[in-house]
């Protein structure tokens, strides 16, 4: 009698028992979480995109504000008053006096019209060469070019001395009036 071995020793492939409703669930988790990731970051976009446009309108207005109170409030001293024919700034005229001083020289009144033809100044001086210094200098300034300057007092002060070892010292008391030239 003749056996048969019907047993197959030679190893059988392991079958992957997983079910096509596993590998579903492995593939739609994955896909839902990034689907529901993106869709989140769409979102953010659009709020951004939505405050942008909300705060940049914001910033138009407030622009369209500061530009009026530009026209409104700018430089102040040097706006001047607009007239038919002319316009005076009258910052220039501050400027050009501030530069004309000599040291010694100090004023104490400016009047100046509001055309800026006629003005008047009064002021005070260590010595009274100081004063013709002074003049000479407006005449050097071109605000003033057409300006005719003239010493209408020049008067010398004592100031009293409150310590008394030292003496009193005397200034100068003066008055300028100009107008433009015709």
């Amino acid at each position: 009698m003749q056996q048969i071995n019907l047993y197959n020793f030679l190893p059988q492939p392991i079958r992957s028992s997983i079910s096509f409703k596993i590998l579903v669930i492995l593939y739609a988790v994955p896909l839902i979480f990034f689907g529901i990731l993106y869709a989140y970051g769409v979102h953010a976009k659009e709020q951004e995109e939505s405050k942008y446009q909300i705060v940049s309108a914001k910033l138009v207005e407030v622009q369209k504000h500061l530009d009026a109170a530009k026209l409104k409030y700018a430089n102040p001293l040097g706006a001047g008053i607009t007239g038919s024919k002319c316009q005076v700034r009258f910052s220039l005229f501050m400027e050009a006096l501030a530069k004309a001083a000599p040291p010694g020289v100090w004023l104490t009144q400016i009047n100046i019209s509001q055309s800026g033809n006629k003005m008047d100044l009064r002021g005070h001086a260590l010595l009274s060469g100081q004063v013709q210094q002074f003049l000479d200098n407006l005449k050097q300034q071109k605000v003033f070019a057409k300006h005719i300057f003239e010493l209408q007092e020049l008067s010398e002060l004592h100031a009293v001395s409150l310590q008394p070892e030292q003496p009193a010292t005397s200034y100068f008391n003066f008055s300028v009036s100009s107008k433009v030239a015709s």
